[in-house]
């Protein structure tokens, strides 16, 4: 009960969100979904973002057309089709953005977290390209390149502040393409494994 009902409430918010619907109905289970930013159109048009977008219109079209129904709909829904459900709502309810007036706080944390938890690995799905590097200073291409390329981008590192923003960004994309680069936000921040109590002896015994 407690998944479908949480399920409910959630594919509610998202998938019927019309304000003039009066018939839309309430869940007695008061989940607060705040909805994450939207992406700027060059993130818009990344793959990731894409594969998003088709698996949530997807979804839209399994669910009935009328929100008064929904409850019935996921009351007689198998198993399968309710976590699937479940999954999809909750990921569209993901928001790990952090603007640029924000502080890092517990938020932010729980997405450091579930990314752990799922061993996110945000190469699979981003790239650095012109687009996103025309958002950013001279300094942090420089900082890319050293911690991307080898060791024969340095003297193009150190060249960047003679550059134009264009080349700059221009030899930014062709020093860090492929090599893995990501944003500190895109990272997925690694716990070191704890040492076991057996290692823990033989280290102090060392």
């Amino acid at each position: 009960m407690a998944i479908l009902a949480t399920t409910y409430s959630l594919a509610l918010q998202h998938f019927y969100s019309g304000y003039y619907d009066t018939s839309k109905p309430i869940s007695a289970v008061q989940i607060k979904r705040e909805t994450p930013p939207r992406p700027s159109d060059d993130i818009a048009q990344t793959p990731a973002i894409l594969a998003l977008a088709a698996l949530e219109a997807e979804r839209r079209e399994r669910l009935p057309k009328k929100s008064a129904t929904l409850w019935d709909w996921c009351a007689s829904a198998t198993p399968e089709t309710l976590f699937n459900l479940l999954a999809v709502v909750t990921g569209l309810s993901l928001n790990a953005t952090q603007q640029r007036h924000e502080k890092r706080h517990t938020r932010h944390e729980n997405a450091d977290q579930i990314a752990r938890r799922i061993n996110l690995d945000m190469t699979k799905h981003w790239q650095p390209d012109a687009a996103f590097f025309r958002r950013t200073s001279k300094a942090c291409m420089a900082g890319a390149i050293k911690e991307a390329a080898s060791e024969s981008y340095s003297t193009i590192a150190k060249g960047l502040p003679k550059l134009g923003k264009a080349e700059a960004i221009e030899a930014t994309v062709d020093a860090v393409s492929g090599g893995g680069w990501l944003p500190t936000p895109l990272k997925t921040p690694h716990i070191a494994a704890p040492v076991s109590a057996p290692e823990q002896q033989m280290e102090e015994a060392a």
